[in-house]
């Protein structure tokens, strides 16, 4: 959990430094409309908290926001985009790494420290996209 617990604060997301989305987006099959929206996200903030053995993680758009709370090594199920993700995370080599089943496709997600930034590296199909955040 101490892992975790460094994480804890709020992130923004770094304009311009995302890497590979196109060819992970396209991996995953997400429709063009979802890869529309992404594209023009350019406001994403990630507030990362624990209480107790609850980790939370909010991730807020410029319109919508999405909230997800969990206990490491258990299932939970959500749903982001009107798609229904089965989820589990623990902590891996001093990441925090999530797998996620949804449309009939397995992804795993990592969130770690590079320096002094958050990444959220997102990995599915072969493809792989990186997210760089700074602490607010």
């Amino acid at each position: 959990m101490d892992v975790v617990k460094s994480m804890c604060g709020t992130w923004s997301r770094v304009i311009g430094e995302t890497e590979g989305f196109e060819e992970w987006a396209t991996a995953m099959k997400l429709p063009e409309e979802l890869k529309e929206k992404a594209r023009q996200e350019t406001n994403v903030t990630c507030e990362i908290s624990v209480d107790g053995e609850r980790v939370t993680i909010l991730t807020k758009y410029s319109v919508t926001e999405e909230k997800l709370t969990f206990k490491l090594g258990q299932t939970f199920k959500h749903t982001t985009l009107n798609v229904d993700v089965e989820n589990v995370f623990n902590v891996e080599d001093g990441k925090l790494v999530g797998r996620h089943n949804m449309m009939g496709q397995v992804a795993t997600s990592k969130r770690y420290f590079q320096a002094d930034k958050l990444v959220v590296e997102s990995e599915g199909n072969g493809a792989t996209m990186k997210n760089f955040y700074v602490k607010c």
